[in-house]
């Protein structure tokens, strides 16, 4: 017995070394535990257990009642099976602190095979248990977060086949998420805006660059939904984008009601046009009669109101303009022509309407684009016009042209109140307008007409500013 026990504690000793908790040898026929320091204290065993061992009913109280069963069972079956021993429980301590233990086991065997002594290795793993708890709830909390948003989110690859999706996605297509993770993206967007979101995709592939966008989506079940996609990449430790993760709001009823506005705006600017060329004539032939009769006061007060006329005009024109661009009905009629004689003709008006405001044209050096002329016309009215708008009197309004390799640029640039980074976002949206000295006109559409139909000719319009520095407008065309 004393030969076993000095093996025991040498075998104990070396396990301490290794940074174990605590190691005990169990001898099964005589039940008798023999433990360490640490195993005494975490089980709060007499003094005996380090010298001559104790029963092993003296181990159970200090294990946690709700592990206290499954411990029991599962040692049992490995003194029965003669087998190693591993199990995670809790303890509670002398102090009441409830604590996590690996207990890790070898059985002892007779020349029978019946098991005759357990060894045992005891380490706290309570810091790795709260770690896994504290995993464990993240990711449930990161569940229900995504379970329950309001959103759509997916991850596709690059590829764009759908790797993870939310239940809230699924029930926005009428798919369940297992089916969902079959499909690639293309085959639940409208064909119609496939093109248009395959080009902003590439360029999130090839320079990370997210974006969000407005476009359909196929329902399981046939249908049609409007979503609003928010589309990030997602980078790799090197820093590449490999992959990326879509936020999308379901916007069908949002998209009715401007559908139900646009038309309404519609039927309203078809229906003032009539009467309004009408006063039109009335004003031009009222205008010349009283010119003819030299009633000069009288004349002059009759333009007035043609201008006023004209400026009611251009304002249905531009409302008619937008149910066009929302209804994607915004056709153009290309055709070759000289860009320098057009930004010319644009400038002849120009000075007319600003003219105190000096201006000066640097040409293009091969001026031949395919375009649709008059739309182009009314983008330059529209640019230069803000720029006399939004200058002081007396300023100077450039418009540069300049040849690139396979695109025309046209930069308007004054000297005016110029525009904060923040409305530099906003400046091409529907409906905004930029604050002025005086109260600004219009309905703030003018930008984003010339906008939509720089897009429908697959170019490029921004603009550069600095506040009370002025600003440049530009666009380009495909030559």
């Amino acid at each position: 017995m004393k030969k076993i026990l000095r093996r025991t504690r040498a075998q104990l000793a070396a396990s301490l070394e290794t940074g174990l908790a605590g190691t005990f040898y169990w001898d099964i026929p005589r039940d008798l535990i023999i433990a360490d320091e640490n195993i005494t204290h975490y089980f709060s065993l007499p003094r005996a257990a380090i010298t001559e061992g104790v029963p092993i009913k003296h181990i159970l109280p200090a294990i946690y009642g709700g592990d206290r069963t499954r411990v029991r069972r599962s040692l049992t079956a490995a003194i029965k099976n003669a087998i190693g021993y591993r199990e995670e429980f809790r303890i509670r301590l002398p102090d009441g602190d409830i604590r996590w233990i690996s207990a890790r086991c070898t059985i002892r065997r007779d020349a029978d095979g019946l098991a005759i002594g357990l060894s045992g290795l005891v380490m706290d793993i309570t810091e790795r248990k709260t770690a896994e708890e504290a995993l464990r709830q993240s990711e449930e909390n990161y569940r229900v977060i995504v379970n329950q948003s309001i959103a759509g989110i997916l991850k596709v690859d690059f590829s764009g086949s759908i790797i993870f999706s939310n239940e809230r996605f699924g029930k926005m297509l009428g798919y369940r998420v297992p089916q969902l993770l079959e499909l690639t993206v293309t085959d639940i967007i409208y064909e119609a805006d496939i093109d248009r979101n395959a080009v902003l995709f590439e360029r999130l592939v090839n320079e990370g660059a997210a974006y969000e966008i407005e476009k359909r989506l196929l329902c399981n079940d046939g249908s049609v939904i409007w979503v609003n996609n928010q589309i990030s990449p997602i980078f790799d430790p090197q820093g590449k984008p490999h992959s990326a993760v879509i936020i999308s709001v379901d916007i069908t009823r949002q998209k009715a009601v401007e559908q139900q506005k646009d038309e309404f705006i519609s039927m309203a600017s078809h229906e003032l046009k009539t009467p309004l060329t009408g006063i039109k004539a009335y004003g031009q032939l009222l205008n010349r009669e009283f010119r003819h009769i030299d009633e000069r006061q009288s004349a002059t007060l009759i333009m007035k109101l043609n201008g006023q006329i004209d400026r009611m005009v251009k304002l249905v024109y531009a409302l008619l303009d937008t149910t066009m661009i929302s209804g994607g009905e915004l056709g153009l009629q290309k055709e070759t022509f000289d860009l320098n004689l057009l930004v010319e003709e644009q400038l002849k008006e120009a000075r007319i309407t600003g003219p105190t405001h000096h201006f000066s044209h640097r040409p293009c050096s091969r001026p031949a684009i395919s375009a649709d002329r008059e739309r182009i016309g009314q983008v330059l009215t529209n640019l230069i016009g803000n720029a006399i708008k939004y200058s002081a009197e007396g300023s100077e309004v450039s418009i540069h042209c300049e040849n690139g390799e396979h695109r025309i640029k046209v930069s308007i640039t004054d000297d005016g109140i110029g525009l904060s980074a923040d409305m530099q976002e906003k400046v091409f949206d529907r409906f905004f307008r930029v604050g002025a000295p005086a109260p600004a006109q219009g309905f703030g559409l003018g930008l984003y007409i010339a906008s939509e139909i720089i897009k429908k000719h697959d170019g490029e319009i921004g603009v550069n500013s600095t506040p009370g520095n002025g600003s440049v407008f530009y666009f380009t065309l495909p030559v």
